[in-house]
């Protein structure tokens, strides 16, 4: 039981240090800080800060972001 325990907090640890997809998710990973469930972990705040930060930017600059749907066809034409 323990060792699923432990397995659970290495994957929440990984999650939130992975890029999120979508607006949604940092929304999740800031909800998941405030309630203090990195302190079950070796991730410190501010690492799990940076990410999110890190997540923001490049969902600000990332161009299937800026006008809509990403469209190979449209790309073409410009």
């Amino acid at each position: 039981m323990l060792a699923n325990l432990a397995k659970y907090r290495e994957a929440w640890a990984r999650l939130m240090l992975t890029p999120a997809p979508d607006a949604r998710v940092v929304v999740w990973k800031r909800a998941q800080l405030k309630a203090g469930h990195h302190k079950h972990t070796d991730l410190k705040p501010k690492r799990i800060e940076h990410a999110i930060v890190d997540n923001v930017e490049f969902l600000r600059s990332h161009p299937t972001r800026r006008g809509g749907h990403y469209s190979p066809k449209r790309d073409q034409e410009q």
